[in-house]
């Protein structure tokens, strides 16, 4: 699956997607990138995951998890590491496990020690769920590989 570089530098843009793709969450939730820009990021939840609860929709948790990753994304693809300080959710209607998904994440508001951000996640093009977040400004990004404590 192609990932779109919109307008990132090309070994920071090479180096965060090996970065996202090597993140075992991501990988254990299906949690893949699409585009990365400065400011506003594209991902999706690939199908075939067991990412969904007993009624066999898209669990919340993960919508959360996609949407966080978005959004925090969306603040290191500009040059921040960043943490998250509070997110809001808000679940419109049911997600299908079967539904082609896309989440979308953009800052909305920087300052010199937060940013604001909101995430919408999409199922065959329609809103399912929206999402808002407080992150804390970390300073200047480093891109290294995700620490696996389960390596040695």
């Amino acid at each position: 699956m192609d990932i779109l570089n919109d307008g990132l530098e090309t070994s920071y843009f090479e180096a965060l997607v090996q970065n996202l793709l090597q993140t075992p969450l991501y990988q254990t939730q299906g949690i893949h990138p699409l585009s990365l820009g400065k400011g506003m990021t594209k991902f999706t939840i690939i199908k075939g995951k067991p990412i969904y609860n007993s009624s066999g929709i898209i669990h919340g948790g993960v919508q959360m998890a996609c949407a966080d990753t978005a959004m925090g994304t969306s603040i290191r693809a500009a040059g921040y590491k960043t943490s998250t300080i509070r997110q809001n959710s808000c679940f419109l209607r049911p997600c299908p496990a079967d539904a082609e998904i896309l989440c979308i994440g953009k800052v909305i508001k920087s300052g010199s020690n937060l940013f604001f951000c909101e995430a919408e996640l999409f199922a065959n093009d329609t809103l399912v769920s929206s999402f808002d977040a407080v992150f804390a400004n970390l300073g200047p990004e480093t891109i290294h590989p995700p620490i696996n404590p389960f390596l040695k």
